[in-house]
């Protein structure tokens, strides 16, 4: 008899792979009424992982490796099956852990207003006062008066050239979690009662325009509500080399966008209050270079 040997194929044998699967939830914390997702992470899954999402043990979802709700409440339980594709995944189905759902409430952000004075007269300081609720830890203020942007983002907004009619209102945006809107508004409006208010005239008799930011500009201070106003200057010859009408506005020390030197200037100021005779005023003033 002739011996023959058949051939020896080799045996690869292929280690077990212990599947898992892991889910994370965004955004984090979850608010209330607000999309949560839900994604799963496998491990050993495979190229073609098959996933069955629950929600309190009643099946949800589809075979995806998402889940999106917007309607869990405190307590609930999301989980998810994976069955692994791998050829020696034991066990070839798996489940993840489900730590109960907590649902942080839905906030609305808000703001009041104070006043620094219950009599709010022309030309005197007041300052207005933001208090936030649900604010957050940093909340952001934009103030505006008749809608035009002033002021810094402060709590506080103080102003000297308010009128009477004038709406000053603040923005916060509120950087509070599950806050329902992060912006909120309030406004409050100027009542000027010229009964309450004094009336006042001063004008000082030098200025330093050297652009330090005290003393700068030449102008009267008025007190009162002013219904007409007139500011001038003359030089030594009588001539006008400034006027205004503007309370706000002084004259800056300079001629024709020139700085003018040392000297003495004639000024003349007419104005009225409201309810009051128109007056005049007029006097010398320095200017100190």
């Amino acid at each position: 008899p002739v011996a023959v040997t058949s051939t020896a194929p080799v045996i690869n044998i292929s280690l077990s792979l212990i599947p898992a699967v892991t889910i994370a939830a965004s955004p984090t914390p979850i608010c209330s009424g607000s999309p949560v997702t839900f994604t799963a992470t496998p491990i050993n899954g495979g190229t073609t992982p098959v996933y069955q999402w629950q929600l309190n043990g009643s099946i949800v979802g589809t075979n995806s490796n998402s889940y999106t709700s917007n309607s869990l409440v405190n307590g609930d339980i999301v989980r998810v099956t994976m069955t692994s594709s791998e050829t020696c995944a034991s066990p070839s189905t798996v489940t993840s852990t489900a730590p109960a759902v907590t649902i942080t409430p839905s906030v609305t952000p808000a703001v009041s207003i104070a006043v620094s004075t219950t009599t709010i007269c022309s030309g005197t300081p007041v300052t207005f006062i933001a208090t936030p609720i649900n604010g957050g830890s940093t909340p952001v203020y934009k103030w505006q008066v008749n809608g035009v942007n002033v002021g810094t983002n402060s709590r506080t907004y103080t102003s000297t050239s308010l009128v009477n009619g004038d709406i000053v209102s603040v923005i916060m945006t509120s950087n509070i979690v599950c806050a329902i809107s992060n912006q909120a508004t309030n406004s409050f409006t100027i009542v000027i009662d010229p009964q309450k208010c004094p009336n006042g005239f001063y004008m000082p008799t030098g200025f330093t325009p050297n652009k330090d930011g005290r003393n700068d500009v030449l102008k009267p201070l008025i007190f009162g509500n002013v219904i007409y106003y007139r500011f001038s200057i003359y030089n030594r010859w009588g001539q006008k080399i400034f006027e205004t009408n503007d309370l706000q506005k002084g004259w800056d020390g300079k001629l024709s966008g020139t700085d003018t030197d040392t000297n003495v200037f004639v000024w003349l100021c007419t104005f009225q209050f409201q309810g009051k005779a128109i007056e005049t005023r007029k006097g010398t003033a320095v200017l100190i270079r």
